[in-house]
């Protein structure tokens, strides 16, 4: 069957079709039912005069309604003995082509497009109300004959319903404003949570013609963050310039060294806070910039080391007195002389007079001068020499003992170099017992921080501290889909006393400081904690360490102190 109209004008006049039943049964009812898909018909419908005969109607749909084009479909006259109609007659069911051309103007294409795709909602594991959360899209250039719109949500996970509003705009547009019922943040708990919900728009009611582009799967997050004063508490300090910090658990109190050139109060000096308040109770002023400490695990000798001087500074603790000072002498550079600075420095387990320091370079990273032991201010005699001519500065951890110190160690030419190297110490001084080289791997390493048995690295990957195997990895949430991750580590803390793992972290997106807690040995995710716009001191490196019994502290932002079973 074969008609045509042109848009403006009215649609072609309906066509009826006879229908004759052959050997129709005497007795019974017989039932009928019409199908059709597409847009060029409006309406098909059957009229019985009786038991074998009838008229099959079909009326078109207007022209301007479809605009100009060619439009073909396939009406279905099936005739059966029973409702459900499974039992046909014969030659059912019955096919009639429907060829429409239309002529004049044609229908400009629907378009949609979602404003700021994903949805997304933040919240507190405090919070135990039900929530919602919007998404709003436009449809453009919507037919006279108007649209279909379907919504599919997976089953079961965080969306309980969805529901959706529509409006035109001045323009004609329509928008679309779906909103999502959440469960409770308080009862999925802390962390990061993905779903997602499938819209198709269509012509036609069964969604046999959908708009070009359809259907879209649109994803929501829910981002549910541990709640302070409850699952934790925090303190901090705005002093400007601490560089870095360290914990003694004899006093309980918290030090930090800082750089010079920054207000007035703590400028190159070593201070001591009060981890439970944030209060800075004393400091010792060295009039130098220092950029690194470390305590003694006895908690009777602190050091700080001096950004830009060949020096490590020792005061006595907890009263803050100079002690010695410990030279790292120099080097012979193309230009003269230049000095040794700590770029790290980790006092031994169990001996306070011995002191590891990653020697570094004060006009850049990339110049490492080794490791060397120190015996108070004594250098011991066999020194760890650069891995390469451009080195990084070395990062370096203790074992549980004094006998075993870690180091991860990057040179990136002359030659290209990376491994983790187990090292010897003794009265002699240090030597390499057992190197993993990791030229070429897509591990970057970075800090490493030894804890009952295992390394981690700022890189997230876990190795066991003995044979170098990788025995996990921390994955980053996702917390939305931006590509790549905009999640990157700024530091890894292990706390293997309360089972997890503290990784500090920032949001290139958000530009916020988010603090991620990982179960051990699990590795699995069970805390995020928003610190708010991260606003960070690009002359501060930024270390995390424990503290008391449930406690982690940093110096980002100022010195942030935090406590509790999360």
């Amino acid at each position: 069957m074969s008609v045509s109209g042109q848009t403006g004008n009215a649609a072609p006049a309906s066509v009826n079709i006879p229908i004759t039943i052959a050997n129709a049964p005497s007795a019974g009812t017989l039932y009928s039912t019409v199908t059709y898909g597409g847009d060029s018909v409006a309406v098909g419908a059957v009229n019985w005069q009786s038991k074998s005969s009838g008229a099959l109607t079909i009326a078109f749909a207007l022209p301007s309604q479809l605009g100009a084009g060619s439009f073909s479909e396939t009406i279905s006259l099936n005739v059966c003995t029973d409702s459900a109609c499974a039992h046909p007659i014969a030659g059912a069911p019955a096919s009639i082509s429907v060829s429409y051309t239309v002529t004049g103007s044609a229908l400009p294409p629907v378009s949609f497009d979602f404003l700021n795709p994903p949805a997304s909602f933040a919240a507190t594991t405090s919070e135990t109300s039900p929530e919602s959360t919007n998404l709003t899209f436009y449809i453009r250039n919507v037919p006279p004959a108007g649209l279909y719109l379907f919504l599919t949500q997976p089953r079961g996970g965080f969306i309980t319903g969805v529901s959706d509003t529509v409006e035109r705009d001045s323009a004609g547009d329509i928008i679309v404003t779906l909103t999502f019922a959440l469960v409770s943040p308080a009862s999925l708990g802390s962390g990061y949570f993905n779903s997602s919900v499938s819209v198709d728009v269509c012509y036609d009611q069964a969604c046999n013609r959908p708009v070009a582009g359809s259907p879209v799967t649109v994803p929501i997050y829910y981002e549910v963050n541990l709640t302070q004063s409850i699952e934790y508490t925090l303190v901090s300090s705005a002093m400007g310039g601490l560089s870095d910090v360290a914990y003694d658990s004899a006093s309980q109190k918290l030090y930090a060294t800082s750089l010079a050139g920054y207000p007035p109060g703590a400028s190159g000096a070593v201070v001591q806070f009060d981890p439970a308040t944030g209060t800075a109770l004393n400091q010792a002023t060295i009039n130098d910039s220092l950029a690194t400490i470390a305590v003694s695990e006895d908690g009777t000798l602190l050091y700080a080391g001096s950004q830009t001087n060949p020096t490590v500074y020792r005061l006595t603790l907890p009263n803050l007195q100079t002690d010695i000072s410990i030279p790292l002498g120099s080097i012979s550079t193309p230009g003269g002389s230049d000095p040794n600075v700590a770029g790290q420095m980790a006092v031994a387990p169990g001996q306070a007079h011995t002191l590891a320091v990653a020697l570094a370079h004060p006009t850049g990273p990339n110049f490492s001068q080794g490791i060397a032991l120190f015996d108070d201010a004594t250098e011991l005699t066999q020194a760890l020499t650069p891995l390469g001519r451009y080195a990084s500065a070395d990062f370096i951890t203790w074992s549980a003992t004094a006998s075993t110190l870690y180091a991860s160690r990057f040179s990136y030419q002359a030659p290209q170099d990376q491994e983790i190297d187990i090292l010897q110490a003794n009265s002699s001084g240090l030597s390499v017992q057992t190197a993993f080289n990791l030229t070429g791997s897509s591990d970057t390493v970075g800090a490493i921080v030894y804890d009952s048995g295992n390394l981690y690295e700022s890189s997230g990957v876990v190795r066991d501290a003995a044979s170098g195997a990788v025995v996990g990895q921390i994955a980053l949430p996702d917390p939305g889909n931006v590509s790549p991750n905009p999640f990157f580590i700024l530091c890894v803390t292990p706390d293997s006393t309360n089972e997890r793992v503290f990784v500090l972290t920032r949001n290139r997106q958000t530009s916020r400081l988010v603090l991620l807690v990982y179960a051990l040995p699990s590795l699995a995710l069970r805390g995020t904690i928003d610190l708010g716009y991260d606003s960070f001191d690009v002359n501060v490196t930024t270390r995390m360490i424990l503290w008391g019994s449930q406690g982690v502290a940093f110096n980002r932002n100022g010195l942030q102190i935090l406590s509790g079973t999360f």
